[in-house]
């Protein structure tokens, strides 16, 4: 375990996603060619806070963007004690038989746990969206995270699990109008996820220039693309 003399936080108060950060890539990643970037390094968190605190701006700044400490493996969101991540789903040739689906899952850039992995099972772009959302749930679970914020441009997942879950089970797993609710596994999976962690679901518009989730998608593109 690394002593606290040896720590480095990295203050990124202006740059693509102002925070604090751990290693000097990551700091670098947010600042690099970005226009009146503002950071420093510091030896201590408390400095770093101030640092990041230091004008109202900031603080204006701080509330709209992602605000994540990577510490070893730890995750710590600094406002309101919840974690932000992005998920995303994406299936090239959805629909058809050649069609490949990947998941992806960003906590931040060249976070250790963001995931970018290839589908498992049928190949469709709903799935990849709900089972997306589930892994960053399960990731969250083996981290300990109490209080998570899923960010994802499908509206649909959203709906379904914080509003037609509900008449699905009470009608045994069917739709309004008789017919077997799709995908009803992954569905299960997600709720029973979401009873171990407590969830604030944000829907992002999608393909707009939202930085976690061209990320998310970018994760999710690469893992259609790998082999099982």
């Amino acid at each position: 375990m690394l002593i606290a003399r040896t720590m480095s936080f990295y203050a990124v108060r202006r740059g693509r996603i102002p925070g604090i950060y751990r290693t000097w890539a990551e700091c670098n990643t947010q600042v690099l060619r970005y226009s009146g970037a503002s950071f420093k390094k510091f030896r201590t968190l408390n400095d770093a806070n101030a640092f990041i605190d230091e004008n109202s701006d900031c603080k204006k700044l701080r509330q709209l963007e992602d605000f994540v400490i990577c510490e070893m493996k730890d995750v710590k969101e600094v406002k309101d004690d919840c974690v932000v991540v992005y998920t995303d789903g994406s299936c090239e040739n959805n629909g058809k038989c050649t069609a490949r689906a990947g998941i992806g899952v960003f906590w931040g850039p060249a976070h250790p746990l963001n995931a970018s992995e290839r589908l498992v099972g049928k190949q469709t772009n709903q799935r990849a969206e709900i089972v997306a959302c589930c892994r960053a749930l399960e990731i969250a679970k083996e981290q300990n995270i109490a209080h998570l914020e899923i960010r994802t441009d499908s509206q649909f997942v959203i709906n379904a699990i914080t509003m037609w879950i509900e008449r699905w089970k009470e009608n045994g797993w069917k739709t309004q109008v008789g017919g077997d609710v799709k995908n009803m596994d992954d569905f299960k999976r997600l709720e029973k996820l979401t009873n171990t962690v407590k969830v604030k679901w944000t829907h992002v518009n999608g393909h707009c220039g939202v930085f976690g989730n061209e990320e998310a998608d970018k994760l999710a593109r690469n893992g259609g693309a790998r082999s099982y």
